[in-house]
């Protein structure tokens, strides 16, 4: 009897720690993320919060045809200037910390131009003696003309040498200072490329640095032969940008279509297609990009967010919402892009959810835990 006993309170305890480490494996389960059948994975509101998960319902909708390509950022006309010397002399710089890529404001002093100490003489001094010699010889000029005693040609030509060396005097003058004639930024911007360094001497004329406002930009696309009979249907593009990433679209900045070529250029076989743009983002002249080039309206085409898809051996896969915590692993065969969104031909229907941010971390999760070796449920 008692040995009969023993073995019944053996077996209740057996069970009872079996149902003990069962429990703790579905606790486990809901903490973590588990792959509960083949494809499907467990995604706790802990996790679906730390992985920033949001979801789209599918839906039939507008897409447009693109042709991918690749570009090249560059500053609209107007919107970059060439700062040149307007004084014979030697660079000094106002601000210690000027560098390219420095922003600067209009009216600011960019640099100095020091002539004092030169063989030629101060650049402020000799045009203001010039100008004072032009004067004197005008003013005579005048009575010599009323008494006809020199002729019309002459007394213009004098007029005209006093007009140039008052111009360039005042000219001087305006910016002049103890230090020297000062060049100032004629234009909101940042410099973009510096031509000279403290110490260097230049003579008037002399490119002295660049200024971009960054505010237009031009993006030039460089159409292969493929695309040719679709030129027409072009009048829009979004760009993506290979330092962050980012799909920028030419609507949202108020992009219009400049011109397209109506041939390759010589030896490249590429038609070029260029747009103009506001930069209401941080997009870097001289930058190259890849584009797509947007062309005709489709009707009725499903589509998803490019983050909504990942890519395992070369099949693309979705994540798809089969309850309030759970997802499913799907198959997907793409199309067309935009740079913002995919042509989704098999693998989802209309009124699913599916996972369009934080689809990698559903992906690993699925991987995070293994279910033991001869535990079932």
């Amino acid at each position: 009897m008692s040995k009969t006993l023993y073995i019944i309170c053996m077996a209740l305890a057996v069970t009872a720690g079996c149902q003990h480490k069962h429990d703790d494996h579905e606790h486990h389960e809901k903490e973590h993320g588990h792959v509960h059948a083949e494809g499907e994975i467990a995604f706790s509101d802990k996790q679906a919060r730390m992985a920033g998960l949001e979801l789209e319902t599918v839906h039939a909708s507008t897409f447009r045809e693109a042709i991918k390509t690749s570009g090249r950022i560059m500053p609209a006309p107007g919107n970059e200037v060439t700062v040149a010397a307007t004084a014979d002399g030697i660079i000094g710089f106002q601000n210690g910390n000027l560098t390219e890529g420095s922003a600067v404001g209009k009216g600011r002093v960019l640099v100095s131009i020091s002539s004092k100490h030169l063989m030629n003489g101060d650049a402020v001094e000799k045009a203001r003696q010039s100008y004072e010699t032009a004067r004197r010889e005008f003013e005579r000029s005048k009575s010599l003309a009323d008494d006809r005693l020199i002729s019309v040609r002459e007394f213009e030509q004098r007029k005209a040498d006093y007009e140039n060396a008052r111009i360039t005097y005042e000219g001087i003058a305006t910016n002049a200072t103890s230090t020297g004639v000062n060049v100032t930024v004629p234009m909101n911007g940042f410099v973009k490329s510096l031509a000279v360094k403290p110490g260097d001497y230049v003579s008037v004329g002399t490119a002295i640095a660049t200024i971009s406002s960054n505010r237009k930009l031009v993006l030039r696309a460089e159409v292969p032969e493929s695309g040719y009979a679709k030129l027409h249907e072009i009048n829009d593009a979004n760009f993506t940008t290979p330092y962050d990433g980012c799909v920028y679209s030419l609507k949202d900045l108020d992009g219009r279509l400049l011109s397209y070529g109506k041939s390759a250029e010589s030896g490249s076989g590429y038609v070029p297609v260029t747009f103009e743009f506001n930069n209401r983002g941080a997009v870097v002249p001289g930058a190259y990009v890849e584009v797509y080039l947007l062309g005709k309206q489709e009707e009725g085409v499903i589509s998803l967010p490019v983050s909504s898809l990942t890519e395992e051996q070369g099949v693309m896969y979705v994540y798809v919402q089969t309850s309030e915590h759970h997802y499913e692993k799907r198959e997907v065969v793409t199309g067309a892009a935009d740079g913002r969104r995919v042509k989704v031909m098999k693998g989802v229907k209309a009124g699913e959810r599916v996972v369009v941010k934080g689809a990698t971390q559903v992906m690993l999760a699925s991987r995070s835990t293994v279910i033991p070796e001869g535990h079932h449920h």
